[in-house]
């Protein structure tokens, strides 16, 4: 099965620029990509120069502390401050009711709608305040 342009790449990441050091079934596969891709020569040349310059970095040695610093780093990782019930509930309760701002005009619409949405009384229907006109009436 012929090697496409990405399997190649993979391997020239994994067994590096040199076909020789690449298992024996995928070295020569990939060798007849080489003559058959116009891009895998450029590739190979991209990875050869890539190792070159990581060949020839100066190896720098780990400080004699790097150990202790990456455990004390990793021991004050930041926690979120632990909230208790009655907290959250004051938080809560802070952003569900009204501000004082607004308050009284909540209340005023409140009793407005109310108000209407509860059916009046029919004329004659209240027989306290009519006895009491009645009564007032005699009277005069």
């Amino acid at each position: 099965m012929p090697m496409t342009e990405k399997e190649f790449k993979q391997c020239l990441l994994l067994y590096g620029a040199e076909l020789e050091n690449w298992p024996q079934e995928i070295a020569a596969e990939a060798r007849r990509m080489q003559h058959l891709a116009p891009y895998s020569n450029l590739m190979i040349e991209q990875r050869y120069f890539d190792e070159m310059l990581l060949n020839n970095r100066p190896f720098e040695a780990a400080s004699s502390n790097l150990a202790y610093r990456i455990i004390n780093a990793a021991a004050v990782v930041r926690r979120a401050p632990d909230v208790t019930l009655t907290e959250w509930l004051q938080e809560f309760l802070a952003f569900i009711l009204p501000k004082p701002a607004f308050a009284l005009a909540t209340v005023l619409t409140l009793g407005i709608v109310i108000g209407f949405a509860i059916p009046a009384l029919p004329p004659g229907g209240d027989t306290l305040s009519q006895n009491y006109f009645e009564d007032e009436g005699a009277i005069l």
